[in-house]
């Protein structure tokens, strides 16, 4: 279903335990515009600490009761890697740490020094009792260990095979390395990008500036964005539109400034959005219908 997400901010994060934290923030994929995590502010003691989770950990939220579930025990996310800080950019060493630690996939793509390359791990064979033979062709076919790791399929069924994320290397230098805080010796996302940091920016027609970034609609069943809500009413009145991603041309991060290639008059004269109501697929046909009319 698709959601605002400034209506997740402020959710109450639980794990399988019990009550974790407060989500704070979303961090977004801004080549894909996939959410790849979330910021939990997590208390401990006198301090607040905030630590990832990725949506691989999320289970179904729920709405009415303000509260995003994840199947992580609250140990397992108290002695998870830790850093001073993750406020962007934070490093790619670090995002390994959670990767292995946590055994999600990847989703960045390998690399030869960093990480452990993605395998499929083939399911054995069935075993009939009192199959001799079925029992002596499993025993025979090589296995693969722990180490081996697997990237699911973009086609493959959710009942698929299990994940299996390789250990962490022997060599104490690479560990060293994937742990560290040097800055020259760290490697640093340049792709994800704060939710929190992108409100506000402004949108920039061929014709000048268009509005205000209002909002990410996001699809809540694959945590990615489908559409930018823009509010570019000047007076005391908002008045909002939803805009598909393919008319974005580029983002200026340094200026705050979002780039499409619309009108502003295309722009304004597009299916006006209710932020108060769910977006229905009657109204994101009227939006796909009058977009196809301007290609």
């Amino acid at each position: 279903m698709l959601r605002k997400a400034k209506d997740c901010i402020g959710f109450s994060v639980v794990a399988i335990d019990g009550f974790i934290g407060t989500l704070s923030d979303i961090y977004f994929d801004d080549s894909e515009w996939a959410v790849r995590y979330f910021v939990v502010e997590v208390s401990s003691g006198s301090d607040i600490i905030k630590t990832l989770i990725s949506p691989l950990s999320v289970g179904k939220i729920d709405w009415e009761k303000k509260t995003l579930p994840v199947s992580i025990t609250k140990k397992r996310i108290s002695a998870s890697p830790q850093q001073s800080q993750i406020d962007l950019p934070i490093s790619r060493q670090y995002e390994i740490a959670l990767r292995r630690y946590y055994e999600w996939p990847v989703y960045w793509g390998q690399s030869e020094f960093l990480d452990t390359p993605a395998v499929k791990k083939q399911p054995s064979p069935p075993r009939i009792p009192g199959d001799e033979d079925a029992a002596e062709i499993n025993e025979s076919e090589p296995q693969l260990s722990d180490e081996d790791s697997y990237e699911k399929d973009e086609d493959e069924e959710e009942d698929g095979p299990m994940l299996s994320i390789g250990r962490e290397p022997d060599d104490e230098e690479i560990i060293d390395l994937e742990f560290s805080t040097a800055e020259q010796e760290g490697v640093y996302s340049a792709a994800l990008r704060s939710f929190n940091e992108i409100l506000g920016y402004h949108i920039e027609s061929n014709q000048g500036e268009a509005g205000v970034l209002d909002d990410l609609i996001l699809d809540d069943d694959e945590w990615v964005c489908r559409y930018l809500s823009i509010n570019f009413g000047f007076d005391s009145k908002d008045k909002k539109v939803l805009l598909t991603l393919h008319w974005i041309a580029d983002i200026d991060w340094g200026m705050s400034r979002i780039h499409i290639t619309l009108s502003q008059f295309d722009l304004q004269n597009s299916p006006p959005y209710n932020s108060a109501a769910a977006v229905s697929r009657e109204y994101e046909k009227e939006l796909f219908d009058y977009y196809d009319k301007l290609k």
